[in-house]
């Protein structure tokens, strides 16, 4: 018999591959580029999405954590997942901030 939960990765997984790759066209459809500019370009995307998913995999975690534990949540689980949450948009913005730079 087929496992649920692994069944549920799986099918959150293909949902993630097929959005990534709705971005990633609907970048290309709206941005003009030269071909050297798309060489420069896309390894920067594919690196920044890479790194982008990582942290959305990590709010993932931290959401399903906060449901699994939601009717026995305690005031230290609860602060250990806003400040994991927290860590996260920071990590985001200093992902920002960091491809920012590498485009200047």
């Amino acid at each position: 018999m087929p496992n649920p939960k692994s069944f549920e990765t799986g099918y959150i997984d293909i949902l993630k591959k097929d959005i990534q790759t709705e971005a990633k066209i609907l970048v290309g459809e709206n941005l003009e580029m030269t071909a050297d500019q798309a060489e420069v370009f896309w390894p920067l995307y594919d690196e920044y999405a890479a790194e982008l998913l990582e942290l959305s995999n990590e709010r993932l975690n931290i959401i399903s954590s906060y449901m699994l534990d939601y009717y026995d949540l305690s005031n230290e689980k609860a602060e250990t997942l806003v400040n994991q949450a927290m860590d996260i948009d920071q990590k985001r913005l200093d992902l920002k901030r960091k491809h920012i730079a590498k485009d200047e």
